[in-house]
C-alpha cells in the first residue's frame, strides 16, 4: 500500500511537472496547478495515453505533448456540517474528557458509507480506554454526513480521525507514531 501511494505521490509530482501534458481528471480537464491539489490517496488510477489520430480528433493541439488520462475514486468528497464543524471538531465537543483528566489520542479509520452513516473501522492507536470509549459513543451518535459521490452515485470513503484531549495539554512519556 505504501508504494502504492509513493507511485502516486511521485506520478502526480511528475504530472504537475511536466505542465505542456494534458490531464484529463474524471473526464474533465485540469491544469498542472489542479493537478498538485488532488489527494494522492484519491486516485483511483493513471493512464499515459499516446497521441494519435483519435486523440487529436478529441484534445486538439491541447493533446499534442501527450494525455494523461485520472480517474479518481469519488468526484464529490464526503461533507458533514453540523454548526459549522468538522468531524474532528463535532467529535471532540461530544466526548466529555475534563481538564483535569490525562491528556490522550485515540486514532481510528473510519468509512463514510453510501448512507452517510461514519463507521469505525480500524483502531490505530489508543492512549487511554476510556478516551476510546467515548470517541466509539460519540462516532455512533453522530449525525449522517453527506456521502461522496461518483458519477452520481454514493460511494464509501475511508478516512482518519486523531481526537487529543484535554485540548493543549501535551501527552507524557512515550509518543505514539501514527502511521497513516
Amino acid at each position: 500500500m505504501k508504494q502504492l501511494l509513493l507511485i502516486l505521490v511521485a506520478l502526480v509530482a511528475f504530472c504537475a511537472s511536466a505542465s505542456a501534458q494534458l490531464y484529463v481528471v474524471n473526464g474533465e480537464e485540469y491544469s498542472a496547478e489542479q493537478m498538485r491539489r488532488i489527494d494522492p490517496e484519491r486516485v483511483e488510477s493513471t493512464e499515459l495515453v499516446p497521441v494519435n489520430d483519435s486523440i487529436m480528433a478529441l484534445y486538439g493541439e491541447r493533446a499534442a505533448d501527450g494525455v494523461i488520462i485520472v480517474k479518481l475514486k469519488h468526484d464529490a468528497e464526503p461533507r458533514f456540517s453540523v454548526d459549522s464543524l468538522s468531524f474532528r471538531e463535532w467529535v471532540e465537543r461530544e466526548v466529555e474528557w475534563g481538564d483535569d483528566e490525562p491528556a490522550a489520542r485515540v486514532a481510528y479509520r473510519y468509512v463514510v458509507g453510501t448512507d452517510g452513516r461514519a463507521r469505525l473501522t480500524e483502531l490505530i492507536e489508543s492512549t487511554d480506554n476510556r478516551l476510546r470509549q467515548r470517541v466509539v459513543r460519540a462516532v455512533k451518535r453522530a449525525p449522517l454526513w453527506t456521502p461522496a459521490e461518483r458519477e452520481g452515485q454514493a460511494v464509501e470513503v475511508e478516512q482518519v480521525l486523531v481526537i487529543e484531549l484535554p485540548k493543549g495539554k501535551r501527552l507524557r512519556g512515550k509518543q505514539f507514531l501514527i502511521q497513516l
